[in-house]
């Protein structure tokens, strides 16, 4: 699998993110301590010509999503920017695969179902509340419920990130 397909799966999984932003953007308000490295990544990949948009939620996924764009500037770029990222990726990748993540998308799961959508339980085999397809997520009421659940069910601290 490619360095950048491996980036964006990791970014889209483990970046964690308690709110969303205008347009599923992140805004200022909304950013954890433990965003700060995907913010930075992007700025780099930026000065370096590649043009990335902001780190964003994709509303049905946990954490904020990385869109890495082809390119010739791509993969140098991403060569030079990628030690923005590996200082939170093992916290990240180790915080997924707790129980605490597991329980926090159960409360999640939960919240959904409260607001009128249909989701599975997550398992610990698929801890991330994914039951749902994007032709769903992308509904007008799903992303209202996504929203409001992340509101009222607060992300449990990344343990080793921020530092």
């Amino acid at each position: 699998m490619r360095p950048l397909r491996i980036l964006a799966i990791v970014a889209s999984v483990a970046v964690l993110l308690a709110g969303c932003g205008t347009r599923g953007s992140a805004s200022a308000s909304t950013r954890t301590p433990e965003d700060q490295s995907e913010f930075d990544f992007v700025a780099c990949m930026r000065s370096h010509g590649v043009h990335m948009r902001d780190p964003f939620h994709r509303p049905g996924h946990t954490g904020l999503s990385l869109e890495v764009p082809g390119g010739p500037a791509s993969q140098p770029a991403e060569a030079k920017c990628r030690h923005l990222l590996k200082g939170n990726i093992g916290a990240k990748a180790a915080f997924v695969a707790s129980p605490a993540f597991l329980e926090y998308n159960l409360r999640l799961a939960q919240c959904l179902r409260d607001h009128g959508e249909d989701v599975p339980d997550p398992t610990a085999d698929h801890p991330d509340a994914e039951g749902v397809g994007a032709d769903r997520r992308n509904t007008p009421l799903f992303q209202a419920a996504d929203q409001a659940c992340r509101q009222l069910v607060p992300m449990p601290t990344v343990p080793g990130l921020g530092k």
